[in-house]
C-alpha cells in the first residue's frame, strides 16, 4: 500500500506536468493567520494557485541552483545503490563461508586478548552487530511502516514519500515527530474530518511517531552484556562518521573497548589492599 501510494505521489505531479494540466489549489484562509511565516506562505501559495508559471519563471535563477543539488543528490544516490548491490554479494559470500569463519575469527580475538576473553569477545561483536540491525535499522523499518499506514488512514497526501523521509530520518536516530507532528496540523487545518475523527488521526499519528522510543530500549540492548547507551552512542558515533557501515563497527568498537575498560578496573591489584587498609582503619 505505502510503495503503491510512493508511485501514485510521483507519477501524478510528473503526468500533469507534461500535459500542462498541473493545477494548486488555492490556500485556505487560515494559513495567513500562521505565525511568522503565515504571510509569506499565503503569498507564494496564491501567486502558485493564480499564476504557476509566472512564479516558476520568477524563481528560475534558484531553481537551476536545485537542480544542480538534485542532480547531485541522484547521482549520489546511484552510488550508494551500488554500495548496496555489492554488500548484499558480500554479505551473500561470507554467510556462504560463515561456519568456517566463526572459528577464524574467534581465534583472531584469542590471539589479540588471550585465550579466556577471546570467545566472549567474539560473541559480543556478533551480538552488538546483531543488535544495531535489530534496534535501529529494523526499528526505523518498523516505525516507517507504521507511520505510513497511520498517514494513509488519516488521508494525508503523499503518505509513501512521507514513510521513506520516516524511514531515513530512524535510521540517523532523528525523531518521526518532524513529520507526524506537520501531518497532524494538516488533518486539523483541512477541515475534512469531524473533531472525533480528527483527535483518533491525532492520537494514532503521536503514538505511531513515539514508537521508536519504545521499540529501541527492547531490541536495541537485547541478548548484548554491554548497556544499551552505550550501544546507542556507538552507532551514533559511528554513523556521523563513516555513515551506516560506521554504524556497525562505531558500536562494536565502543561495545569492546567499555567491556576492556571494565575488565581493566576489575583486576586492579591494588584493590584488596585499598579494603584490607579501610577495615583495619575503625579498629586502629
Amino acid at each position: 500500500m505505502l510503495m503503491s501510494s510512493l508511485g501514485d505521489s510521483v507519477d501524478d505531479p510528473i503526468y500533469s506536468v507534461q500535459n500542462n494540466s498541473l493545477q494548486i489549489s488555492p490556500p485556505r484562509p487560515g494559513v495567513e493567520g500562521w505565525p511568522i511565516v503565515g504571510k509569506q506562505i499565503y503569498d507564494v501559495w496564491w501567486k502558485a494557485h493564480a499564476d504557476l508559471p509566472a512564479l516558476v519563471q520568477s524563481v528560475q535563477p534558484k531553481i537551476g541552483e536545485l537542480a544542480k543539488t538534485a542532480l547531485g543528490a541522484v547521482a549520489s544516490i546511484g552510488g550508494a545503490l551500488l554500495q548496496f548491490i555489492a554488500s548484499f554479494i558480500i554479505a551473500g559470500i561470507i554467510m556462504a563461508f560463515g561456519n568456517s569463519g566463526s572459528p577464524t575469527s574467534q581465534a583472531i580475538f584469542e590471539r589479540l586478548v588471550g585465550t579466556t576473553r577471546g570467545s566472549e569477545f567474539s560473541k559480543l561483536s556478533t551480538s552488538t552487530i546483531r543488535a544495531v540491525a535489530q534496534g535501529v535499522i529494523a526499528v526505523a523499518f518498523i516505525q516507517a511502516i507504521i507511520v505510513g499506514l497511520a498517514l494513509l488512514i488519516a488521508g494525508v497526501p503523499w503518505a509513501g514519500a512521507l514513510a521513506v523521509i520516516v524511514l531515513v530520518l530512524g535510521i540517523a536516530q532523528v525523531p518521526a515527530l518532524i513529520v507526524t507532528l506537520p501531518a497532524i496540523a494538516y488533518v486539523w487545518s483541512s477541515g475534512d474530518s469531524s473533531s472525533a475523527a480528527a483527535i483518533a488521526c491525532t492520537v494514532v499519528l503521536l503514538v505511531s511517531g513515539m514508537a521508536d522510543n519504545v521499540l529501541k530500549p527492547l531490541m536495541l540492548g537485547r541478548g548484548v552484556d554491554a548497556p544499551m547507551p552505550i550501544i546507542l552512542l556507538g552507532a551514533l558515533g559511528g554513523m556521523a562518521t563513516a555513515g551506516i557501515l560506521g554504524m556497525f563497527v562505531g558500536a562494536t568498537l565502543l561495545t569492546l573497548g567499555y567491556e576492556i575498560f571494565i575488565g581493566w578496573v576489575a583486576v586492579n591489584p591494588n584493590a584488596g589492599q585499598a579494603q584490607a587498609e579501610s577495615e583495619e582503619q575503625p579498629g586502629s
